[in-house]
């Protein structure tokens, strides 16, 4: 037998950058930060015909490779492009001529594959997180200022709302499920948002406002989350701090809005070592892809879900993107609490 791990995903695959891996190289990496593989962000073009190229590229990886496994772990664009291969793969064979078997799992930290009650790295980043606005918590009463923490979260807000419900020290979140809405609801939403950041501001003399990305720019003029394009995402976030700076003048006539300051953590809060909940996960879920797939199973993803751990056909799994119940319990437990 002989394990391959291809160094940045999929790029690896069709380029054949691999490394041959074995106990004494992976018995410590389970604890550590970082990826010993890498992560590169490969092509992910909309064009079906573009889509259906690579797909045929990576079955080839995998015939070259004559491979009879192929675990794939990540988020839905790594899932969907499994499930693509996938159609494939009906010609291609492993070593012994049995159908190369395809087995997923979940990994990201949005937390925002369906079918899963939760991912591994959303646990580990939502405890990173609330340690920043902590410290975050503490520069702005300390400064007598309002703090706008902005956390990653491009269409889903599960880090976002998590991390500032456990921290108990935001005064308002934003998540993309809250800006949805027409332009006119848009507005409404940062509205509310501005009047309790005033209040609280008046209250205690300091406010946190914590924001998602991807509600960072449904709240600007783009209009939309733009996967990759740092200066749109920058451009949208000022766009965001100077509706809330403009919105505050109006709750502080007769003299000066209180200042700003803003912190952009988003790599900071991933950048760290698993806790035991993720780990635990992890070397469950990894267990299990083995079982699966040598149990003949295959285009399938192992997921931990209704805290039973299940297999999802990866097209099932990929129907979108998991988002936030703003009608639940959670959601509304959250809210409740700006009411006050």
């Amino acid at each position: 037998m002989r394990i391959w791990g291809y160094e940045g995903g999929y790029v690896g695959l069709i380029e054949d950058k691999k490394l041959e891996l074995n106990v004494h190289l992976t018995d410590k990496v389970s604890l550590q930060a970082g990826s010993l593989l890498k992560v590169q962000r490969g092509e992910t073009p909309k064009d079906k015909q573009a889509q259906d190229r690579i797909a045929r590229e990576m079955a080839k990886a995998v015939a070259r490779d004559r491979l009879d496994i192929l675990y794939v772990v990540g988020g839905n664009g790594t899932i969907t492009a499994a499930d693509q291969m996938c159609r494939y793969l009906a010609a291609v064979k492993g070593q012994h001529r049995k159908p190369v078997r395809v087995v997923a799992a979940p990994k990201t930290m949005d937390n925002d594959v369906h079918f899963t009650d939760v991912t591994f790295g959303f646990r580990t980043t939502v405890e990173n997180a609330v340690e920043v606005i902590k410290r975050i918590h503490l520069e702005a009463e300390t400064c007598g200022r309002i703090a706008v923490v902005e956390l990653f979260g491009a269409g889903s807000g599960f880090v976002a709302l998590h991390a500032s419900y456990a921290s108990g020290e935001v005064d308002y979140v934003l998540i993309p499920e809250m800006m949805q809405g027409s332009l006119a609801e848009k507005k409404k939403e940062l509205d509310r948002a501005v009047a309790r950041l005033a209040a609280r501001f008046k209250k205690k003399g300091h406010a946190i406002l914590v924001v998602a990305e991807g509600a960072t720019t449904l709240a600007s003029d783009l209009g939309g989350f733009i996967q990759g394009e740092q200066g749109a995402k920058q451009d949208a976030f000022a766009q965001l701090m100077n509706r809330l700076q403009q919105g505050l003048k109006k709750h502080f006539p007769s003299n000066q809005p209180p200042q700003f300051f803003t912190s952009q953590p988003r790599h900071l809060i991933r950048s760290t070592p698993p806790n035991s909940f993720d780990v635990d996960l992890c070397k469950q879920t990894g267990k299990l892809m083995v079982d699966t797939a040598l149990a003949g199973m295959s285009r399938c993803v192992v997921s931990l879900w209704k805290n039973q751990f299940v297999l999802v056909p990866m097209k099932l799994a990929t129907t979108g993107t998991k988002c936030v119940d703003v009608g639940g319990y959670y959601f509304l437990s959250m809210m409740e609490k700006y009411l006050l």
